[in-house]
């Protein structure tokens, strides 16, 4: 039992979070080339901001941007994001994942709050539609 737990815990390491095998990176690139060239130029600042990418801002996809989301999927705060927050599939996940509060707060250091955190500048009320 103990070395079916070990190789189970090597196989995962390797292989990364568990949803990594129900995207391709082919759904990624698809995903963000649909994005407008702003939004492709910021997720590649944003990615650099969080030391994923190291190449020229142009949002283009490139081996730097395709090297870089590869890393992204592998951090533990995507793997936290699906398991809580996702709405659309892996692949859209991970291209719009770094426009999102948990990536901003994880890696670029901002401050992220969700409804019933103890946030003192935050209305959440002003957000929340009233009850009829």
């Amino acid at each position: 039992m103990r070395a079916f737990v070990a190789a189970a815990s090597f196989l995962l390491a390797l292989n990364g979070p568990v949803f990594a095998q129900d995207y391709s990176m082919s759904e990624v690139r698809q995903h963000y080339s649909e994005m407008i060239p702003f939004l492709r130029n910021s997720a590649q600042e944003n990615l650099r901001d969080a030391g994923f990418y190291s190449s020229s801002i142009d949002g283009a996809w490139g081996p730097a941007t395709e090297a870089a989301y590869e890393a992204l999927a592998r951090e533990d705060a995507f793997s936290e994001h699906m398991r809580k927050r996702a709405q659309g599939s892996v692949a859209e996940e991970l291209a719009n994942f770094p426009f999102s509060g948990p990536f901003a707060g994880a890696f670029l250091g901002l401050p992220y709050y969700e409804v019933g955190d103890d946030c003192p500048t935050c209305d959440f009320a002003e957000d929340v539609a009233p009850a009829d």
